[in-house]
């Protein structure tokens, strides 16, 4: 018997077997594609992704097993068009031999899994037009925000560019920044 409209039994839905394995075989799954599979709507189908407590625990298992069967792969550019946020951070350091640098870096890296934010690094070569350049350059990717190790561009220069910026050792008069007190360090 074939389910009511509204009733799952895991994957027994009313599309058809030719068309469900047309769908897994197409090189990028759709919203359009998963509610055409698990018979909810695209409606149902956005909710499950941006706001999931709406849907039953139910209805939240069926969609994630449609998604394993389909090997569904997420468009971040298509969720950073939706919702405006790249979730990209910029980074510009003077240089990776010193192994200062290149330890800041890294501790800065591994808070990726802590708060997801994915990191565009520039190494300025303390070259201060080259260090524009890339600034400029992170700036169209729509960062939303700027960690300067570098010492070359003027605190008050950065302090224009309308997006959050935390330096580093450097000279902070106009932004926000993480110093160490070396005298009272040594």
């Amino acid at each position: 018997r074939e389910p009511a409209r509204g009733e799952h039994d895991s994957f027994q839905h009313f599309v058809p077997e030719a068309e469900k394995r047309c769908i897994m075989k197409k090189k990028r799954v759709t919203f359009e594609d998963i509610a055409k599979y698990t018979n909810f709507s695209k409606t149902t189908i956005s909710r499950y992704f941006n706001n999931p407590d709406s849907l039953t625990l139910e209805n939240q298992q069926i969609i994630s097993d449609a998604l394993i069967k389909l090997n569904y792969q997420e468009n971040k550019v298509a969720r950073i068009l939706a919702n405006g946020k790249t979730e990209f951070v910029g980074i510009i350091v003077p240089n990776l031999y010193l192994h200062y640098y290149s330890e800041i870096l890294n501790q800065i890296l591994l808070t990726y899994e802590e708060f997801g934010y994915k990191f565009l690094v520039f190494i300025g070569n303390e070259n201060e037009e080259i260090e524009r350049q890339y600034i400029r350059e992170l700036m169209a990717y729509k960062i939303e925000g700027l960690i300067i190790l570098s010492h070359t561009i003027p605190s008050r220069e950065l302090a224009d560019l309308k997006v959050p910026i935390v330096t580093i050792e450097r000279e902070d008069t106009y932004v926000s920044s993480v110093n160490t007190d070396n005298y009272m360090g040594g």
